[in-house]
């Protein structure tokens, strides 16, 4: 199974982060703005190395699914969570990259044990 495919979702979730923090709707205060830019850029940087290789790796996608877990709980841990559109986005786009890296971290663990 090839999985450059989640290597460009999480580009492009990546640079979701990115956009959706310079929307106006975004809600008020540099925490989220900040949080989820500096999000965007790191996702987008931990993605584009693999997405370019051509395949993800087992490593490459722990670490993005540990990133998506922090995109979830960033709204609660820095307080930002009045905004709803920073909270519903920052919830929606980290489950999105924990699925998307979660089934090349499986898809990893079952063909080690075949071969």
């Amino acid at each position: 199974m090839n999985t450059n495919w989640s290597s460009w979702t999480s580009v492009a979730l990546g640079f979701w982060l990115i956009i959706s923090a310079l929307m106006p709707a975004f809600g008020p205060g540099w925490p989220a703005r900040g949080e989820d830019l500096a999000l965007g850029i790191a996702v987008m940087g931990l993605s584009s190395w693999p997405a370019l290789a051509g395949s993800a790796s087992r490593l490459w996608s722990i670490g993005l699914c540990l990133a998506a877990v922090w995109i979830v709980y960033a709204p609660l841990g820095l307080g930002y969570d009045v905004s709803r559109a920073a909270l519903v986005n920052d919830v929606i786009v980290g489950i999105a990259l924990f699925a998307v890296n979660a089934i090349v971290v499986a898809y990893r663990r079952s063909a080690a044990s075949a071969s």
